[in-house]
């Protein structure tokens, strides 16, 4: 079968044909590649701001701790409770400075930081825990303020005394191994 005089004509509708294909090929290739690396950078800002967001929150609530010395006040309030005393009279007033300081919008707002921590992938699980912490920490001493716990066996107070401890130094730990990482992510 010869193609004879329409053969010119053949071979110019392939080639515009191949032509049109390559172009919406190729066009098509570049269009991905930009929108993938701008996914990829749109991804790595969120990430970035949700970690600075989180560094802002676990360096103010260790300056809290610090500047109010909760540590310290805990350990007054675990020699009260030994000695079977009563609480010094200021120390619940000093608690109730920090229930004026958190009130429930403080938790929520932290509730919401925590559903962001899966944008952090393999921190999360820190976030998630640190979060627990503060919102762990706010309901005792909310709990210690409001004498919630006057009624119960010394052994029981030092108990709950001792997890506030242990919450105090979760936040305290974020601070020296979870703020460096994602200070890292931020880079």
């Amino acid at each position: 079968m010869a193609l004879g005089e329409n053969a010119p004509q053949l071979i110019n509708a392939i080639t515009a044909v191949a032509s049109g294909l390559i172009g919406v090929l190729s066009g098509g290739w570049v269009t991905f590649l930009v929108q993938r690396n701008l996914a990829r950078s749109t991804r790595n800002d969120q990430r970035s701001a949700v970690a600075a967001m989180f560094v802002a929150d676990i360096r103010a609530m260790k300056h809290w701790m610090e500047k109010t010395n909760m540590s310290a006040a805990m350990d007054i309030v675990s020699d009260f409770y030994r000695k079977g005393e009563p609480i010094d009279p200021n120390l619940p007033r000093f608690l109730e400075l920090f229930r004026v300081n958190s009130l429930e919008l403080d938790e929520t707002i932290h509730r919401k930081q925590a559903l962001l921590a899966g944008s952090l992938g393999l921190l999360a699980g820190d976030v998630a825990t640190f979060y627990t912490s503060i919102i762990s920490l706010k309901g005792n001493l909310t709990a210690l303020a409001d004498g919630l716990y006057d009624g119960f066996p010394v052994d029981a107070r030092l108990g709950i005394l001792a997890a506030i401890k242990g919450e105090i130094k979760a936040i305290d730990e974020a601070d020296k191994t979870l703020v460096p990482k994602l200070l890292e992510m931020m880079r």
